[in-house]
């Protein structure tokens, strides 16, 4: 953006350490620009925390020093540092990378991945399909409760940095709720789904996960009694749809545990409901 711009605009980057490296370059102008005081001003204690992921890398922001210790952190695990960082995600992809490349050349036949195709079931909002449509029943119904359970999972992260007056308690099942949605539901389903066909009209291709969203706005629903009645009845929804969709028997193996997984975590919010007393004979 230019100084006469009030608006923002999208931006390219061609790496993803440019992006970093851009950050890091926008906080410390906007640090000298606004003081540390007038950037950093949201309180510590409404960050994640170590307690509630179990993750002793978080630590809370509190300035400049700080802000770009995780930054670094980030950069580091992930992607765009100015060195091979043995461990990241980057040497892990690359690691892959050159395996697969030393085994197609000893075996040109070699195969490794499903013949996945973005395919969906519906488009977003009246727009027009992004890619094939599902047409096989069981791959749509389960493509369904994917993007679901993905959509869930987003409502209770924003929930959760929200801090819609949660106790630590509130937080903590939160955090291990959405957590343990993405390895008791949204694993199994996105490899189920890169398992199944998307129909008769493309033999031999298989859907795999297309993490559509079935709205664009905002993932924050305002009071918290609501919020969490709202989180239960979603669960116990996508768990009666799992229980419901019919296929062959490792599909089901699949969805059983998947309901199991949906169930066991609606029992865990539940549980964090209040109980609203009736106010003169109205309740």
């Amino acid at each position: 953006m230019s100084a006469s711009e009030l608006q923002p605009r999208p931006q390219d980057f061609a790496t993803q350490g440019q992006l970093y490296r851009s950050l890091e370059g926008g906080l410390r102008n906007l640090a000298e620009r606004l003081g540390e005081d007038g950037l950093f001003i949201g309180p510590p204690w409404a960050q994640a925390a170590s307690d509630s992921f179990g993750w002793k890398e978080l630590v809370p922001v509190r300035n400049l020093e700080s802000a770009l210790a995780v930054l670094n952190t980030i950069v580091e695990q992930g992607e765009g540092a100015t060195k091979d960082v043995e461990g990241s995600h980057f040497g892990r992809f690359q690691a892959v990378l050159d395996e697969y490349l030393e085994m197609r050349a000893a075996d040109p036949s070699f195969r490794p991945a499903h013949p996945v195709t973005a395919a969906v079931v519906r488009g977003v909002e009246g727009e027009a399909l992004t890619g094939p449509r599902i047409t096989d029943p069981t791959t749509a119904a389960v493509s369904d409760l994917f993007n679901v359970v993905n959509d869930l999972i987003l409502q209770m992260v924003c929930r959760y940095f929200a801090f819609g007056h949660e106790s630590q308690e509130q937080l903590g099942t939160l955090a291990d709720a959405a957590v343990g949605l993405m390895f008791g539901a949204i694993k199994p389903l996105g490899l189920l789904l890169a398992s199944l066909p998307v129909g008769d009209e493309l033999p031999g291709s298989t859907a795999g996960a297309n993490f559509q969203l079935a709205y664009r706005s905002n993932f924050l629903l305002p009071h918290r009694r609501v919020a969490w009645v709202r989180f239960s009845e979603r669960l116990d929804e996508a768990a009666a749809f799992a229980g419901g969709i019919e296929g062959p028997q490792r599909v089901r193996r699949t969805l059983e545990s998947v309901r199991g997984s949906l169930e066991a975590t609606l029992l865990r919010l539940s549980e964090h409901i209040e109980v609203v007393e009736p106010v003169d004979g109205v309740g």
